[in-house]
């Protein structure tokens, strides 16, 4: 994890790799997140990838939402899972490689 963000590799050893909740997003939306946007949380933690709490938004959107939410300025801390017990309807991105094109 980078600042509390999940990642994922694409391309295998040595490849890219791009923020978990980006990808699940752009699952989600059936497309790549739009140039210039984020994939933004409801729930304000950076780790989450529950396709339910992201949604498409500009910068400022994001800024705004989550001052409006009561959010504070202090990131809220990153947990490490090995994913061992998770429920299903979690909405882990096991699955977003393979559905971007990358190996499964």
């Amino acid at each position: 994890m980078t600042r509390g963000y999940g990642h994922i590799g694409l391309g295998g050893r040595g490849g890219q790799m791009e923020q978990a909740h980006r990808i699940v997003l752009g699952v989600k939306l059936g497309r790549p997140i739009a140039k210039g946007m984020y994939a933004c949380h409801t729930c304000d933690h950076r780790w989450c990838v529950n396709p339910a709490h992201l949604y498409e938004g500009t910068p400022a959107q994001n800024v705004h939402d989550y001052r409006q939410r009561g959010a504070n300025a202090t990131p809220k801390p990153a947990r490490r899972s090995t994913g061992a017990g998770a429920p299903p309807e979690d909405g882990r991105a096991d699955f977003a490689a393979a559905s971007w094109g990358g190996a499964s």
